[in-house]
């Protein structure tokens, strides 16, 4: 008898934590649903990291058991999900124990003897807190590029705010090299993370039919061939996808979703991303990090006239992230992009009478690089967009991290390795949704970084030519660096790639 009554209680307790458990989960996913109060709830997440190793190590176990409450009924992306979770939180905390601390600018630094008021070219613009500079490489034989962008975006830029620097990789770099690499950039601070597990870890969370279809459909091998991410492989259901290797399919995907969710960027609210091929050319005489905190904007770009396409599902997607969607846009004031929700009457566009909801057709790039959207005919079945370029952008993290836009995102990563949904439609949408008059291109105000990318500047084949550049980045540097004192002073002899 007391051994029943003991086992009733021990049962009863159990029931009780499940039923307390559920209903506080409940509320909490309630009150996150709730537009308003999302933000809050976003920044009491990211802000763990604020104190510390024992805050790190708490963001890190909320990293890690993020995806544990999902179904694994999807093929094998709720599972992807879960591993990626649990490495990053794992990667997160080791590099966060071992991270050298100092902020000292060491000998070797591209920073040695160089101050804010350098040649004559003070920026004049305050540092903001919460800013990160990031890029992606596959692995350490992208050293001498990596190594070059950073030293010519601190001779432009970096080197009057000294900004932390965020690096991915997909392959590890060795203690050596990760020390380097924080030396050649201090005083300001630098973190590397992986960005994926083994590829053979990630195809384990395959199901058999995503697997045998990656194999033979898309990368042309036998049942028992093997996948390395040198692999090339296409996307036969997507007529415009090219041939790629799956490590850049790989960093299409990381880009698109991933980099959102990333610990190693929690505590901040502002990314300024450069791919490692992206090269400034002159010293930045505008702070874009100014403006765009300034002016509370959510995605700042310098625009390529890059034709997107109409991709199926892309419709779909948004409604079921949003449940709404964008009938017109007009420039309005400041330069800034101003959607319009449509009346239930007009006829031009796509119209769910039901809900009263209404979807855009397509969005293009407009005179002076502003983004325009335009309404649909009744007969168009798909959203079309020009979209944002990826090679350089500065985003609003949290306005990233809202749960309509990561539901959103999260859409576009169920096909594995894919660039049907990529990282340029990933930036481009969610602020043409949700905050269309809080995207801003730098050419709206005529702004010039001179950046130089794939043999243009600013994404623009008629600024390369105004500038007399050659489309290798290398020997237009070898001919003109004197006309850059910057430049030539702290990247002579890091120069080496073409871009």
């Amino acid at each position: 008898m007391m051994r029943t009554k003991k086992m009733f209680l021990i049962f009863g307790g159990l029931f009780l934590v499940v039923v307390m458990t559920m209903v506080a989960e409940t509320q909490f996913m309630t009150k996150l649903s709730t537009y308003p109060q999302a933000q809050q709830l976003l920044d009491e997440v990211y802000a763990a990291v604020a104190g510390g190793v024992v805050a790190e190590e708490k963001t890190a176990d909320t990293y890690k058991g993020a995806a544990e409450k999902e179904e694994d009924d999807d093929g094998g992306v709720t599972a992807h999900h879960k591993q990626l979770s649990q490495f990053y939180a794992e990667d997160f905390r080791r590099v966060n124990q071992n991270a050298n601390t100092t902020t000292a600018t060491a000998s070797s630094s591209i920073n040695a003897g160089i101050s804010s008021a350098s040649f004559s070219s003070s920026l004049g613009f305050p540092r903001h807190d919460g800013v990160v500079i990031a890029t992606k490489v596959h692995s350490n034989k992208s050293m001498n590029d990596l190594k070059q962008m950073l030293c010519l975006l601190t001779a432009a830029y970096n080197r009057h705010h000294h900004y932390d620097i965020v690096v991915f990789t997909t392959l590890p770099f060795t203690p050596e090299e990760i020390t380097s690499l924080q030396d050649f950039v201090s005083p300001a601070a630098l973190r590397v993370y992986k960005d994926s597990p083994p590829l053979d870890d990630q195809l384990r969370t395959f199901d058999a039919a995503g697997l045998l279809h990656l194999l033979e459909a898309r990368c042309g091998l036998a049942l028992n061939g093997t996948l390395t991410w040198e692999t090339k492989c296409h996307e036969p259901e997507y007529p415009r996808s090219s041939t790629v290797a799956l490590s850049y399919a790989w960093q299409a995907e990381f880009r698109t979703y991933h980099l959102w969710r990333h610990p190693g960027l929690a505590q901040y609210k502002y990314m300024m991303w450069l791919d490692t091929d992206a090269y400034c050319t002159k010293n930045w005489t505008t702070d874009p990090i100014d403006k765009m905190v300034r002016e509370d904007l959510v995605i700042m770009f310098a625009i390529s006239p890059k034709e997107g396409a109409g991709v199926d599902e892309l419709s779909s997607k948004m409604q079921a992230a949003y449940g709404k969607t964008v009938c017109s846009a007009h420039i309005g004031d400041h330069g800034r992009l101003v959607a319009t929700p449509c009346p239930e009457q007009a006829s031009e566009t796509k119209m769910d009478l039901t809900t009263g909801s209404t979807t855009f057709c397509s969005a293009h790039i407009g005179d002076h690089g502003r983004l325009v959207a335009t309404p649909c005919p009744e007969q168009a079945s798909e959203a079309k967009m020009d979209l944002i370029h990826g090679f350089h952008h500065i985003t609003n993290l949290d306005f990233y991290r809202l749960p309509p836009n990561q539901q959103f995102l999260k859409s576009f990563v169920e096909k594995r390795f894919s660039r049907t949904w990529d990282d340029q439609l990933a930036v481009t949408a969610p602020p043409l949704m949700l905050a269309p008059e809080r995207m801003y291109g730098y050419r709206a105000d005529n702004v010039t970084l001179g950046i130089h990318h794939n043999g243009m500047l600013d994404g623009v084949d008629d600024q390369r030519r105004d500038f007399g550049l050659f489309f290798c980045y290398n020997k237009w540097f070898d001919q003109e660096k004197e006309t850059w004192e910057a430049g030539n002073a702290m990247c002579s002899g890091h120069v080496k790639s073409c871009g």
